[in-house]
């Protein structure tokens, strides 16, 4: 997992809808697991 945040280019995202979508799906999996987190009462990682 990259976490290059610190050199976002908006060019890039616009040319690589790709990203854009991995990003997407990256946010939606750490929110399934926060939502999980305070379900199960375990501290959110």
């Amino acid at each position: 997992m990259d976490d290059d945040d610190d050199n976002y280019d908006p060019a890039t995202y616009e040319a690589n809808p790709q990203r854009i979508m991995d990003g997407a799906r990256r946010i939606a999996d750490w929110r399934r697991k926060a939502i999980d987190a305070l379900l199960s009462g375990k501290p959110v990682r």
